[in-house]
């Protein structure tokens, strides 16, 4: 069957009370609650400044942006790189920290996780905004 690209937009999917997801492939799972602003792109808040382990953190090829636990964006890291002035020019510099360059999701991949719920028996780390998770 075709994909529907018809469907509904990403605002509506987002004022639209939603199931949770399941994890389909490897994923981070990073909380931008504190940087996010309502009418910036959920990209600018997820790409920067994060305490990762960088070598992990490329092996996996989706990174979704929540807020609270409401997944608001979807995407494929293509580079990480350390949170750098020389890296990422029009970002300040946060020594040990990492940040990374990337394209939205594939439609159908953005489509299934954006505006969907956490699941709970994924639970959501008191310690730090990353979460590495796994497919079962």
């Amino acid at each position: 069957m075709p994909y529907d690209f018809t469907a509904i937009t990403r605002e509506q999917r987002l004022m639209t009370p939603a199931e949770p997801f399941q994890v389909r492939e490897p994923l981070l799972l990073i909380s931008i609650a504190r940087t996010f602003q309502e009418d910036e792109d959920p990209y600018h808040a997820v790409q920067y400044a994060w305490k990762v382990n960088v070598e992990r953190a490329r092996r996996y090829g989706l990174v979704l942006a929540r807020v609270g636990k409401t997944v608001v964006g979807a995407y494929r890291p293509y580079e990480w790189l350390e949170a750098s002035r020389e890296a990422f020019p029009s970002r300040e510099p946060h020594t040990g920290r990492w940040g990374f360059y990337g394209r939205e999701a594939e439609l159908p991949v953005w489509d299934y996780y954006v505006g969907r719920q956490v699941p709970d028996d994924l639970p959501l780390s008191r310690g730090g905004p990353i979460k590495y998770c796994d497919p079962e």
